[in-house]
């Protein structure tokens, strides 16, 4: 929570009640002695203290918000331009700064994929077949009635 300010207040930027930040106000104006009027989301006009009141926090870029709920899912955040490295937001998820990056940046970790390689048997002799994760996944790829089996081989890999 950002604390009040009351030249943002007065340029219309958004303030809520301190103890509930669900209760939105409107800034009116400033009292005599300092008190701010404002209007409840009743309409009603009171006065306060600014000590009680706090400036919404801006809405964040869209292109934040995904990197944020992809964190919260398990996933990697790597940043760079040139080499990929993973990113701080991984750790320190609460009041990350993006202030120095961009959305150009940025990317999630795609998720690795262990792939198989596969052998058909043709004419008696085993002939490489290709990577696939798994015999359902080499079966909806290969409309043959060759037979297949696995090799002793696989490769990590992430996918595109």
């Amino acid at each position: 929570m950002k604390p009040f300010d009351l030249e943002a207040a007065k340029r219309g930027e958004p303030i809520f009640y301190a103890l509930n930040p669900s209760y939105p106000i409107t800034f009116i104006g400033v009292r005599r002695y300092g008190s701010i009027v404002y209007e409840g989301t009743d309409g009603q006009l009171e006065c306060i203290h600014e000590y009680w009141l706090r400036m919404a926090e801006p809405p964040r870029p869209q292109w934040q918000q995904d990197l944020i709920d992809a964190v919260k899912a398990g996933k990697v955040v790597e940043f760079g331009k040139y080499t990929w490295i993973e990113s701080d937001l991984n750790t320190k998820l609460d009041d990350y700064d993006f202030s120095c990056h961009t959305q150009d940046n940025y990317r999630i970790r795609p998720e690795k994929v262990t792939r198989y390689l596969w052998a058909r048997l043709i004419e008696g002799e085993w002939l490489m077949s290709g990577l696939y994760q798994s015999e359902t996944e080499l079966k909806e790829r290969n409309t043959n009635n060759y037979d297949h089996k696995r090799l002793d081989w696989s490769a990590t890999e992430f996918e595109v």
